[in-house]
């Protein structure tokens, strides 16, 4: 994060309400936990904050909306249960082409528009388990739908940890150092 967006990004963040004034402590916490934001990511992040949310956002609430805006678009768990349950009434397990003849379904997995949706099949146990379930689709929606946000939740905190574990870089602005008197004991 460069300093010219720091400071676009602080001078909004400043006028936001929040029971904490904004200070160059307050700042100097925002700067060194939002370091490893790229610019674009973190201006999108404060401007969806702004549009959001009644009260300044907390460093970790820009991350959180940082890692959703570099995910990029995901389906709903709706859209994504409404793609698996189409290509299993339709195809069923006869999902994957033929190489040879594009005509022509095998048994196996589908391609999913979304690799989440693949995660969350396979937390079910697979495509062959899904399409041979005994179960109503009521209760396999139920199922798919807990699977896929436990996924998009995984896959988030993945990106949020990401971010995390990079160590800020040496350009953070340096506080000016304090005295230190040193304590003796009683």
């Amino acid at each position: 994060m460069t300093m010219q967006t720091f400071a676009r990004a602080s001078a909004l963040l400043s006028r936001m309400p929040s029971p904490l004034p904004w200070s160059e402590a307050v700042a100097e916490v925002y700067w060194f936990g939002l370091q490893q934001v790229p610019d674009h990511v973190l201006l999108a992040a404060v401007c969806r904050a702004l549009m959001t949310s009644p009260q300044r956002p907390s460093v970790a609430d820009l991350v959180d909306l940082a890692a959703d805006l570099m995910a990029g678009p995901r389906p709903t768990a709706g859209e994504a249960w409404e793609e698996v349950e189409r290509l299993m009434t339709t195809r069923g397990l006869y999902c994957r082409q033929d190489p040879a003849n594009p005509n022509v379904y095998r048994e196996g997995e589908p391609v999913f528009s979304h690799v989440l949706i693949s995660h969350a099949v396979e937390r079910m146990g697979g495509w062959r388990a899904l399409c041979k379930a005994d179960r109503d689709l009521a209760s396999l929606r139920a199922d798919f739908r807990r699977c896929y946000e436990e996924a998009s939740e995984r896959a988030r905190r993945a990106t949020r940890d990401a971010m995390a574990l990079e160590l800020p870089s040496a350009s953070a602005p340096r506080r000016k150092a304090m005295r230190r008197t040193p304590v003796r004991p009683v």
